[in-house]
């Protein structure tokens, strides 16, 4: 085991090696050890930050997960422009990740040197095969853990609440300037945008085969872009 380095570095480290273990084994299903040879720490640096798998969970939802959806949600609703397009080219951009996770690594490689520095992908879509097919981490985690401990449960739900309130946010704006239709229950419809992504990659994950995976993805954000459309004012 490599010695541990600064204590932010480190945190880091760890935080980054239980993230990748969970969303392939969950939280069961995910040892200390894998951390620990993922990580390439001691179980001293691991216990030091961190003084239970409980708490290493709940820190990766916090602060990896967490950011991880606004990055890809909440942030790009902030900018200026229709949210029916903002939201269609969100979704679009959910099965282009799948797309570009089926690739191989060469291929995923040539990819990323061809995109801009806008485009670039961040650290949460450097996913291999195995982890694309794992399907959303906080679903995930919310499935597992939610019924089963409190703390799970309202940690995942703050980040729910979170990317929930955003949709609704930016579609009572839309309301606001006739580009969306003036009777959309807002909140009914952020429940369910929310609820078919999550349960596609649900039902992705379990298709055990990624070229299958990313057929249900696709599939299911082209039908999420026409009912945005039938949202449109």
């Amino acid at each position: 085991m490599g010695r541990p380095k600064q204590p932010k570095a480190t945190k880091r480290q760890l935080l980054d090696a239980a993230f990748r273990e969970l969303i392939r084994h969950g939280f069961h299903g995910t040892s200390i050890q894998a951390i620990l040879e993922r990580s390439n720490l001691t179980k001293g640096a691991l216990f030091h930050h961190y003084p239970t798998k409980k708490a290493l969970a709940l820190a990766v939802i916090e602060q990896i997960i967490a950011p991880l959806i606004y990055e890809r949600w909440l942030e790009p609703l902030e900018q200026v422009g229709n949210p029916i397009d903002i939201l269609q080219d969100l979704f679009r951009a959910t099965e282009q990740r799948m797309q570009l996770g089926a690739l191989s690594n060469e291929q995923k490689l040539s990819n990323e040197q061809k995109l801009s520095d806008e485009q670039k992908l961040s650290d949460g879509d450097k996913l291999d095969e195995q982890a694309i097919l794992m399907g959303c981490p906080l679903a995930l985690l919310a499935q597992e853990m939610a019924p089963l401990d409190r703390d799970f449960r309202d940690s995942c739900e703050q980040i729910f609440t979170m990317w929930r309130e955003g949709i609704i946010g930016v579609l009572e704006m839309g309301k606001q300037q006739q580009q969306v239709r003036a009777n959309l229950d807002t909140t009914s419809a952020a429940h369910f945008l929310i609820a078919a992504l999550e349960g596609a990659s649900t039902t992705a994950r379990q298709s055990a085969k990624i070229d299958a995976a990313h057929t249900i993805i696709r599939q299911c954000s082209e039908h999420l872009v026409q009912h945005l459309e039938w949202m449109r004012y």
